[in-house]
């Protein structure tokens, strides 16, 4: 099935002199539609999942700046790029790079410009009211208008790295078949899941004067800087000027865990991080996030996230 927004865009690819590319890099699922020319290349993949969902790979390139108009509809998305230069019109606002970002759509168009000489290359999840109703209606009460709202705060918020893996995972899959289908389906799913916790997350705040909150940023700037070395209670204490029993009250608190727990939490993210990168090996990101052996930094992960680094690294170029 293919509902009305997803039948929009196929249209308009076709309307746009577009062919559909039957030989290509992409999952085999989806549709790649292709336009070769003197001045671009765009290769744009694009699996429907019945009336609910719409998953975009985009491999484009512009040899001069680049204008499109898109139709837009009432869903909503999350797309990342890892390579573009440009900005949406008429609002100028630059189209993120290396982030998970969101967007609302309603009733109208949406209009961009790609700077020419510089690749585009991402993914996006395009979600239906239909998948709000069919999937998480009776667990997330407030109806669409609240899913978007989680999708929205995305964007003033630091990003996901749970949700940027998954983002990737999903621009990197290669399965066919039924697999695929599933795989799909799960991870879209995932994607979701991540938005909501972090939106709900970020609503958890602790009161405090206006001096305290002041001292817990500059701790966490601190902390941001230098938790690969060795810090100790004393030391945090002097940075926040506070006696070390106010200090581990307000940290708990505001953050939800005590600071070796924070401490961690920045070296496994930072870590994730770097194996989704896949140029430094697990040993040097050991000692890159603080840790003097590999093997405590192998416990640590394994003890955090269930499986070794050497197969969360595997698992976030996703499967071929």
């Amino acid at each position: 099935m293919i509902n009305n927004a997803t039948q929009m865009v196929f249209d308009f690819l076709k309307e746009g002199n577009f062919s559909v590319k039957e030989k290509h890099i992409f999952g085999k699922l989806g549709t790649c539609f292709t336009l070769e020319c003197e001045l671009h290349n765009i290769n744009y993949w694009l699996y429907n999942f019945e009336d609910l969902f719409t998953i975009s790979v985009s491999d484009m390139y512009f040899e001069k700046d680049f204008t499109q108009t898109f139709p837009s509809t009432d869903y909503i998305s999350l797309y990342y790029y890892d390579s573009i230069d440009g900005y949406e019109l008429p609002s100028l606002k630059p189209i993120n790079c290396d982030c998970v970002s969101a967007f609302v759509g309603s009733d109208g168009f949406y209009t961009a410009t790609y700077r020419g000489g510089v690749p585009v290359r991402g993914v996006g999840i395009n979600i239906t009211p239909q998948y709000y109703d069919t999937y998480i209606g009776e667990k997330l009460p407030g109806g669409f208008s609240r899913l978007k709202a989680a999708f929205l705060a995305l964007n003033s918020q630091e990003g996901s790295p749970e949700l940027l893996m998954v983002m990737k995972q999903i621009q990197n899959c290669r399965m066919t078949g039924d697999s695929a289908r599933l795989y799909y389906e799960s991870k879209v799913n995932e994607a979701v899941a991540l938005v909501i916790d972090h939106a709900e997350k970020q609503h958890k705040t602790f009161s405090c004067t206006e001096f305290d909150k002041q001292r817990m940023v500059q701790l966490e700037q601190y902390i941001g800087l230098n938790y690969a070395g060795s810090i100790c209670l004393p030391e945090l204490a002097k940075v926040a000027c506070m006696s070390i029993s106010k200090l581990k009250y307000t940290f708990k608190m505001t953050y939800g865990c005590n600071i070796s727990e924070y401490i961690n939490e920045i070296r496994l993210t930072q870590a994730k991080k770097l194996l989704q990168e896949n140029t430094i090996s697990v040993s040097g990101i050991a000692n890159k996030v603080g840790y003097k052996t590999t093997s405590a930094f192998t416990k640590m992960f394994k003890e955090k996230t269930g499986i070794l680094p050497r197969d969360y690294r595997k698992s976030a170029l996703g499967p071929r």
